[in-house]
């Protein structure tokens, strides 16, 4: 059986694209960030708590941006193989 090795930057099982975000609210709570990034809400909670996306706990709730959810994902683009042009 194989050991799983945590990687300090998360995988996601699934985004398509950068469009579509807008159907979101702009306050998004955990079920809401994990919807929209493909994860699991404990991975988010996870990634919170590490300070990779930037939450707000108000009232026992952990809240987050929708927009600054969006640039953390757009942060974490790389080139292209091949040394190629960056992502827009």
């Amino acid at each position: 059986m194989r050991a799983r090795i945590a990687s300090a930057r998360p995988s996601f099982s699934r985004i398509s694209g950068l469009k579509g975000f807008s159907r979101y609210p702009p306050v998004l709570d955990l079920p809401g960030v994990a919807d929209l990034l493909g994860l699991s809400i404990e991975e988010v909670r996870r990634l919170a708590g590490e300070g990779w996306i930037d939450a707000a706990h108000v009232g026992g709730r952990t809240l987050f941006h929708r927009d600054r959810v969006i640039d953390w994902i757009r942060s974490l683009r790389v080139p292209p193989p091949g040394g190629g042009e960056e992502y827009p």
